[in-house]
């Protein structure tokens, strides 16, 4: 199903269409197999962001050319947010628009640890076990996100066990 077609058939909890699907991905560490507990990567939005500034989140978005290539381990529950968008008119006006999101969520695997970063969208990383993530600040709803992630990791990794 194209992102399109997904558009015209499911609607958000306010009964309108998405304006937007993206995809989060909740990467595992490659040492999670071999000490049998799930670490995942979280990335601190840059301060300058409009939506959500200096708190953590799950990768998410587009895979870009240079980075690397994730192996799709499982799919979790997704996410539907809205975010309030300020836009200034012709005449200098603003206008407040509500966008409704929604996010498909996997479990991937990647070869290596090593995190690349642009400095425009994010400032930090961490891979964090469940029991780490705590004191990490990210809104209510990617908190949930990512408790649903590790539960999700912790199955995956069972099963290989």
């Amino acid at each position: 199903m194209s992102r399109e077609e997904f558009r015209q058939t499911h609607v958000s909890l306010s009964g309108r269409r998405y304006d937007k699907v993206v995809v989060g991905a909740a990467v595992l560490h490659p040492s999670s197999h071999a000490e049998g507990s799930p670490k995942l990567l979280l990335l601190k939005r840059a301060p300058h962001e409009t939506s959500y500034p200096n708190l953590f989140e799950l990768p998410g978005g587009k895979v870009d050319e240079e980075d690397i290539s994730p192996r799709i381990v499982a799919e979790f529950e997704p996410f539907e947010y809205t975010l309030e968008k300020v836009t200034k008119q012709a005449d200098g006006t603003e206008v407040t628009e509500e966008k409704s999101s929604y996010q498909l969520n996997f479990l991937v695997e990647v070869s290596g640890s090593e995190v690349i970063m642009n400095p425009e969208e994010h400032s930090e990383s961490a891979w964090v076990t469940e029991q780490e993530v705590g004191p990490y600040p990210m809104s209510d709803g990617m908190r949930k996100v990512v408790a649903n992630a590790f539960r999700r990791a912790e199955e995956v990794l069972k099963m290989y066990m």
